[in-house]
Formats: C-alpha cells, sequence, structure tokens
C-alpha cells in the first residue's frame, strides 16, 4: 500500500503480508487508483549504488516521474493497493505444473471461498 510519495517521484510503502525483500527488487507491480492502474517496478530507487544490504524500508516504487507532482498527477495518492503482477505459466509434460506469483496463497484463498459457497447451502 502506498504510504508516502518523495519529493523525487517515488513511492515508499507499506507491505500487507510476507515477502523477501531480494525477491521483489526489479519485480513488476501495479499501483490501484480511484481512475486507473498505473505500471510500477520495485526498486532502490537512490540507494541503488549502496554497498549496504536493503531493508524493506529502502524499497521504493518507481513509476517514472521525477517529482512528487507529477505522481500525484497520475491520480496516485497515500492508501492506494499496490499489487504485484503474475505472470501465470503452465509447464512440464502436458503443462499439468501450474505456476504464477503467490500461487499458494491464491489457491488458498479460492478453496477457501469454494468452502465456504458450499457451507452457505447448509
Amino acid at each position: 500500500m502506498v504510504r508516502a510519495i518523495t519529493k523525487d517521484g517515488f513511492i515508499k510503502f507499506s507491505r500487507c503480508g510476507f515477502f523477501f525483500v531480494t525477491g521483489v527488487l526489479s519485480q513488476h507491480f501495479t499501483i490501484l487508483t480511484d481512475t486507473s492502474a498505473v505500471s510500477a517496478v520495485c526498486s532502490l530507487g537512490p540507494m541503488q549504488f549502496s554497498d549496504k544490504y536493503p531493508d524493506i524500508n529502502d524499497l521504493v516504487m518507481d513509476v517514472g516521474c521525477t517529482t512528487d507532482k507529477e505522481v500525484k498527477e497520475l491520480g496516485i495518492q497515500i492508501g492506494d493497493f499496490i499489487v504485484p503482477e503474475g505472470n501465470f505459466k503452465a509447464m512440464g509434460k502436458d503443462n499439468k505444473y501450474l505456476v504464477n506469483k503467490a500461487w499458494d496463497n491464491r489457491i488458498g484463498c479460492a478453496v477457501s471461498l469454494r468452502i465456504m459457497e458450499n457451507l452457505k447451502k447448509e
């Protein structure tokens, strides 16, 4: 979720759930505003040339802006949701293996919803 917009056009964010810091660097995300979906990439921003191991608070979303005014003109505000872009793929012989980002969580949610739908009938 967007928690701050820096003067130089980067977006600070809070995480909901767990991920490894190094696992999200250079990954693509979508910021959901009230009026649109804005493409973003996770970056170290100005810290990218540091020798320090990054912490979650060092990560930023880069939407291709150089000022906070440009970011706000895209409609991005504090509290907007940021979601990872998944690349669903079928793999292996007969495409029987399915892969996607956070697949275990998504399958868990789908199964839970199906169970609730079925229990509603009881």
